[in-house]
């Protein structure tokens, strides 16, 4: 296997195409400027993306990539491009082919997006990052596969108290995980319940953790949390599995 040089001076974020049959990765300023690009797995070699067909110049680091679950579609979460931090991009498997930007898809968090997460459903996308208008860290769109626009909705906008550096739905689509730095009464994790297109907080919810958490992710069945943190000061990365049920135990 030889490997692919994106060229740029960072690479943030990858995600396999749900079909296992693309790989998208995003990072800065990458040959030919391109921050984004989707190469084709054949099961032993990455080909593609090295053009406009399979590449794109966004403009500003592109920190997280996520593909809808259909594998049509390729979210993206980013530093502020011309005031835009999530864009939404079509994907044609048959001719493997990447699409420009949707315009009704670009949004502004009006502050850097990190983390970028699709519901299960297909009906939601969910963004995080520093403080946005209104000073919220999370928030929730309503995805229109039709029209392919994103909406954003109230009930999905938090204010977590710091920057949050990831986010993921659970498989069932009914909770919402965020992690981060230190929030609103020291919780560096927080589980969201989603119900009527709000988010809200709930008993055992939150977690509070001498460090910084950089990722999140749910087990494939819901029933665990997992999160890699820094503490900073040259000490080791961690990594905690914490039980949901649905209240998020197993820290000491």
């Amino acid at each position: 296997y030889t490997p692919k040089n994106h060229g740029g001076t960072y690479l943030f974020s990858a995600a396999w195409n749900p079909d296992g049959k693309s790989l998208a990765v995003g990072g800065y300023n990458g040959t030919d400027d391109y921050d984004l690009r989707v190469y084709s797995w054949s099961g032993v070699a990455l080909s593609g993306g090295e053009s406009a067909t399979t590449a794109k110049d966004y403009g500003a680091n592109i920190n997280s990539v996520c593909w809808s679950p259909d594998g049509a579609y390729l979210a993206v979460g980013a530093n502020a491009a011309s005031g835009i931090t999530t864009r939404v991009y079509a994907w044609n498997s048959s001719t493997g082919v990447l699409g420009d930007a949707l315009a009704g898809a670009n949004k502004s968090h009006r502050g850097t997006v990190y983390g970028i997460s699709w519901s299960p459903d297909q009906n939601y996308v969910a963004i995080c990052g520093g403080s946005g208008a209104g000073s919220y860290k999370v928030r929730v769109y309503k995805w229109d596969g039709t029209n392919q626009t994103l909406t954003e909705l109230s009930g999905g906008n938090k204010d977590h108290g710091s920057t949050i550096n990831s986010v993921a739905w659970k498989p069932c689509g009914n909770y919402l995980a965020v992690g981060g730095y230190n929030g609103t009464g020291d919780y560096k994790l927080r589980a969201y319940k989603w119900t009527s297109e709000t988010l809200s907080e709930f008993d055992g919810g939150n977690i509070a953790y001498n460090g910084n958490l950089k990722s999140v992710s749910w087990s494939p069945d819901g029933n665990y949390l997992t999160f890699g943190a820094d503490k900073g000061s040259g000490e080791p990365y961690e990594v905690y599995t914490l039980k949901f049920s649905p209240k998020i135990t197993g820290l000491s």
